[in-house]
């Protein structure tokens, strides 16, 4: 199976307004995806960050990259798939254990990795 992951540019719009600092973070944030383009010998790779936003600390941090064959049509549909409410289809994919314990606004890295031919 081929698969394809890239960016594609935006056309240019009318600058916004700064947005305000409020001082929150972002749970999750991939800072990368490599390769740009995928062949049936490449590795697809995600990194990024993943932060405890809770005022608790939490236990057994896991990030898991899941992947299914299946198109989604439109945002609700992948909203009902992420809320767990919606269609699930078959998905697979890896798992890293980023942390035993993550406290309050404590982040760690994370990389995760699936060679493409296994990701049928």
């Amino acid at each position: 199976m081929a698969m394809t992951a890239g960016l594609l540019p935006i056309p240019a719009t009318t600058a916004l307004a700064e947005p305000e600092n409020d001082g929150s973070v972002e749970p999750l944030v991939v800072e990368r995806v490599t390769p740009d383009a995928v062949d049936a010998d490449s590795t697809l790779r995600i990194s990024g960050v993943v932060t405890n936003t809770t005022g608790d600390g939490v236990e057994d941090v896991t990030v898991r990259m899941r992947y299914s064959r299946h198109p989604f049509g439109d945002r609700e549909d992948l909203d009902g798939f992420a809320s767990g409410d919606g269609w699930q289809p078959g998905a697979s994919g890896p798992d890293e254990d980023v942390a035993g314990s993550l406290e309050p606004d404590v982040g760690e890295e994370f990389s995760l990795s699936v060679p493409v031919e296994d990701s049928d």
